[in-house]
């Protein structure tokens, strides 16, 4: 302890002296902060509460602008980290639950990752070894992934907590559709809105509701990005499903209708007492199958409203109902064929770009996927490509799932690129894939997905998860399908997504990065050649 004094000591003895004040108190404030993060469940709630307001004012007394830009990064670290801690003593220390307080708390912490991702754009914590100040004073990769586990773990606590208080209001508007006949969609929105979150109204779309009453999309703010969970959902897609069958007139779509219904049966899962079916899509487990759930989703019921629907809406004879994942076959009796569809509404992705009149000279969809295979080839993705039927004219084509750096180029050497195949032939094994994903450490992966259509593809609230991801790509095409190469389509539009997943630590689920932080454009740029791939 003496030797680290007296090394603090000589360092800070070499600065010039309008910086050796701020010096001593930036590391004495990062030390101890990252040591509040470390040993928190250990300290007292009292000596939290007077060590915080302290060091919030030691850093707030460091005014040289000169020596705040040399040392951002530090800076940025040492404020994030007392905002994590403010949120989580508060949060830990709290004697009620108010919505109020959630919005407050959500906001703290969305402020410490926003820090978090400005250490990211402008420093790599893996460089941080050759840094001998960091070193001197415990600025390490391990001690930032301390910080971003810590974030991560609290927002799910308030995530929980958000859900848990929408459940009461979700409840009260879906027993005044049930007795009343009155159907607030409005009144969901924007209850989950408060939070920056969104509802999907897709069901409710295909009927002929006015669409100029359907709820928009909420912009969700931050860069925290909190997730509905199940109940919620179940009840939003119930009431959709219960207003078209008892108001709506007409419908759009009657396969889509009653796959909707079939896959509200399958999430509601009502086999199991306990848990969800969390198999299409992310959603949380926050809400309970609780005494509502299990009295007002019953099997009965659920029978009940697939009965009005069929007789109001019945499919046509020659009409499959469509598979949530893109497989596409006939009704029970019929003949069986499949195709493989892209999501009608495809997730909300990490970035995207739509590029309307696209090859404008060229109509033909051989010719527009050959200009975009040439494109993916020359950057490496050679058999690495998987095709897809619209639900319009048009195609979908996706890269397989391949590991990044944090800047969106590749990982070296090529072999770990692509790491996630099941064998060397090429298909898929979902054991494969999630046991190296097991025992993988901090990873970033990578699906870009180009829409091919007459305008731009459409994109949803909810994120699809990487267990999606990785299924929509087993029921896909190793080439553009025969039908399709000869069909023409005049006026293009691409569209780009890319689903960037980020996987914290051994063991964790990767999750979709919403920070914004990477354009589709920088993602091309930075993977060799697939800039040509928007070029007309």
């Amino acid at each position: 302890m003496q030797k680290i004094a007296f090394s603090l000591l000589l360092f800070f003895s070499c600065l010039v002296r309008v910086q050796a004040n701020d010096s001593l108190t930036l590391a004495q404030s990062y030390i101890n902060l990252s040591l509040t993060v470390e040993y928190f469940d250990s300290l007292s709630s009292d000596r939290v509460s007077r060590i915080l307001p302290f060091l919030d004012g030691e850093l707030k007394g460091i005014s040289n602008q000169k020596f705040r830009q040399e040392n951002q990064v530090l800076l940025l670290l040492s404020e994030a980290q007392l905002q994590f801690l403010e949120t989580k003593h508060s949060f830990v220390n709290r004697k009620s639950l108010t919505r109020t307080q959630l919005l407050r708390w959500k906001a703290q912490l969305d402020s410490a990752n926003s820090l978090v991702n400005e250490i990211w754009k402008s420093s790599n914590p893996s460089d941080w070894k050759g840094n001998e100040y960091y070193q001197l004073i415990g600025v390490t990769k391990e001690n930032f992934e301390l910080l971003t586990k810590g974030i991560s773990s609290l927002k799910d606590s308030l995530n929980k907590q958000v859900n848990l208080d929408l459940y009461p209001d979700f409840k009260r508007l879906y027993f005044k559709a049930k007795n009343q006949g009155d159907y607030q969609f409005d009144s969901l929105q924007y209850l989950v809105g408060i939070y920056g979150m969104s509802l999907n109204f897709e069901i409710l779309e295909n009927s002929d509701f006015p669409s100029d009453k359907i709820p928009a999309l909420t912009n969700s703010q931050g860069s925290l990005y909190f997730e509905i969970a199940h109940g919620l959902n179940l009840i939003s897609s119930y009431l959709q499903l219960d207003y078209i069958a008892k108001v709506a007139k007409s419908v759009q779509s009657k396969s889509e209708l009653h796959n909707s219904m079939a896959k509200m049966r399958v999430r509601l899962n009502i086999q199991d007492p306990v848990n969800y079916d969390n198999q299409y899509g992310f959603f949380r487990s926050d809400i309970p199958k609780d005494e509502f759930i299990r009295t007002e989703f019953t099997e009965e019921k659920l029978d009940e409203l697939s009965k009005l629907l069929l007789e109001k809406f019945p499919p046509e004879e020659d009409q499959g109902v469509e598979l949530v994942l893109g497989a596409s076959r006939g009704l029970a009796g019929e003949k069986s064929i499949e195709k493989f569809y892209f999501p009608k509404v495809a997730p909300f992705p990490s970035s995207k770009i739509a590029i309307p009149d696209f090859l404008p000279t060229t109509e033909r969809l051989g010719d527009v996927d050959q200009h975009i295979r040439e494109s993916f080839e020359a950057a490496g993705y050679q058999g690495r490509l998987h095709y897809f039927y619209l639900h319009e004219p048009g195609f979908a084509v996706t890269t397989a799932i391949e590991r990044i750096q944090k800047d969106g180029s590749p990982v070296s050497p090529e072999d770990t690129r692509w790491d996630l195949r099941g064998n060397p032939s090429g298909s898929f094994s979902l054991y494969q894939v999630f046991r190296s994903i097991f025992f993988a450490t901090e990873s970033d992966f990578r699906i870009i997905a180009c829409v091919v259509s007459a305008a731009e593809a459409r994109t949803g609230s909810e994120q699809g998860s990487f267990g999606f991801f990785t299924k929509l790509l087993e029921n896909s095409y190793s080439t553009l399908p025969k039908d399709l190469r000869n069909m023409k389509l005049k006026d293009k539009t691409l569209t780009i997504l890319v689903y960037h997943f980020f996987q914290s630590d051994i063991g964790q689920v990767p999750v979709l990065d919403r920070s914004k932080r990477l354009t589709v454009n920088q993602h091309l740029e930075k993977t060799r050649n697939l800039r040509n791939l928007t070029a007309n």
